[in-house]
């Protein structure tokens, strides 16, 4: 088997990422994405995230519902401390048998920081990047990573929406439903969060 996998806070999840993460196994002819959240990432204060784990956990569920061969595990938010990605890593490779090829899907916005991944170096022993980036010709000069990274580069359209973006609208209570699945919206909602 071909296996994705995709970490990140999702806080929330929106249509950016599940569009990266279909395009790519699309692309590379993976058999499934896992999608796993953080439980709190080392580049960001836990008191930065607005909504705890187990709700992002939640809304990437919901996101994924009836989503082809995408699945969402609970690995990172039920450990403490940051989640790192050599872990995630390690541990969906003992989920699958040691034929089985691992891919970990990546946003062309973290590659400049991927040298400041704990274990960077193991990580690309272990997986192969692939990263779903702009169309535009320039952005390729601009990375200076191993060849691994380079070969697993795949220029897709990217929809320009962040999560910070929702937040923002949420809290100012515009309209949200073109950049998150509606029942990702009904759970916000109901929970209060990001108001």
């Amino acid at each position: 088997m071909r296996i994705g996998v995709f970490g990140g806070t999702f806080d929330p999840v929106h249509f950016g990422h599940i569009h990266l993460a279909l395009s790519l196994l699309e692309i590379w002819k993976l058999d499934q994405v896992i999608f796993s959240p953080s439980r709190v990432s080392p580049f960001k204060e836990e008191s930065g995230m607005q909504a705890s784990p187990m709700q992002r956990l939640e809304m990437l569920k919901l996101a994924l519902e009836g989503v082809p061969a995408c699945r969402v595990i609970d690995f990172e938010v039920q450990r403490l401390g940051p989640s790192y990605t050599i872990d995630l890593v390690r541990h969906v490779k003992s989920l699958y048998a040691e034929t089985d090829e691992l891919f970990l899907l990546l946003g062309e916005d973290l590659v400049p920081e991927f040298s400041r991944w704990k274990e960077y170096k193991q990580i690309l022993s272990l997986v192969t990047p692939i990263i779903g980036c702009r169309v535009r010709e320039e952005n390729k000069k601009s990375w200076d990573f191993p060849e691994s990274m380079e070969m697993g580069r795949v220029p897709i359209p990217i929809l320009e929406i962040s999560s910070t973006q929702i937040r923002e609208r949420i809290k100012n209570k515009l309209y949200c439903q073109h950049l998150i699945p509606e029942k990702v919206f009904d759970y916000i909602c109901e929970n209060k969060i990001y108001l």
